[in-house]
């Protein structure tokens, strides 16, 4: 027998699982082969000479593996399939949010359909109007007060104007 067949037999030797006839002819290999002679000792120290080494496997390591729960490829696939759904609505949600940002520009900057263009208008000089407000409000709270009143009531009279202006083109 070559040398291969004989080490894919040693472990069922060492273990004593094989017939009378293999075990012979790996007995009569090892007297006249060293190279297997060491990698059955090898393998025998392996086996056996660890045992004598070895730890005790503390208890609470060996409750949670005798506790793991047989089902656990089921519930890996659940949490996949929750995260492949909330990434299908964050595709849907980043689309809308696209989808709205592109009709707001197109009716902002175009004249396309003039009442949503008056509505978006109109919205953002609010939303000016209130920041500028705000702002002077809040950096000037010790300057005089008139001022401000008179700045807010300039921005709505100029908003005024506007809308009115665009009413008159629009009709």
């Amino acid at each position: 027998m070559l040398c291969e067949d004989i080490e894919l037999l040693l472990p069922a030797f060492l273990d004593k699982e094989l017939e009378k006839e293999e075990e012979l002819m790996v007995q009569k290999h090892l007297k006249n082969c060293n190279n297997c002679l060491t990698i059955k000792d090898s393998l025998y120290d392996l086996k056996y000479l660890s045992k004598e080494v070895a730890e005790e496997v503390p208890f609470f390591l060996k409750n949670r593996l005798l506790n793991i729960p047989e089902n656990m490829n089921a519930q890996i696939e659940e949490e996949n399939r929750k995260i492949k759904r909330n990434r299908f609505f964050m595709k849907i949600m980043a689309a809308t949010i696209g989808f709205v940002a592109l009709l707001l520009n197109i009716f902002y900057f175009t004249n396309l359909v003039p009442s949503a263009n008056f509505f978006v208008h109109k919205s953002v000089a609010r939303v000016q109007m209130l920041v500028s407000t705000s702002e002077t409000l809040l950096g000037g709270m010790e300057d005089d007060s008139d001022k401000t009143l008179s700045y807010f009531l300039q921005a709505n009279n100029n908003y005024d104007i506007k809308r009115r202006i665009n009413e008159k083109q629009y009709k």
